[in-house]
């Protein structure tokens, strides 16, 4: 039962993140949790504890059904990947550079009620 394993390793993680989060502030949970949820499990881990005695993996392709198997709709792609890729890109980057630039304070961008921007 592979669930149990998975079920220890969160509460190895939860318990410490929560005594963090309770004794020391919110700064610390998240680094707190995860060396002690990790110091806990890879031991764990490495003894076999809770970790099912019976694996399961998938069999080599030659021995799958036929339902496994896909079809590739499109022998080739209908368009070009990387000339799409990089419009898209392209105006990613145009949209930041343009988002970075402060506004001055006569700017009616800042006249607007309810954005603030910290300049």
């Amino acid at each position: 039962m592979p669930a149990v394993f998975a079920i220890f390793a969160g509460i190895s993680f939860v318990v410490p993140c929560m005594l963090a989060g309770v004794l020391l502030g919110s700064e610390f949970p998240s680094m707190i949790g995860e060396m002690f949820g990790l110091a806990i499990v890879l031991p764990a881990a490495r003894r076999g504890f809770l970790i099912p005695k019976d694996t399961w993996d998938v069999p080599e392709s030659s021995a799958w059904p036929d339902a496994w198997i896909g079809k590739p709709m499109f022998s080739e792609f209908p368009f070009n990947v990387a000339q799409q890729l990089g419009v898209s890109t392209a105006m990613m980057v145009a949209l930041q550079a343009v988002g970075a630039v402060p506004f001055p304070a006569h700017h009616p961008a800042r006249q607007v009620k309810g954005i603030s921007r910290c300049a």
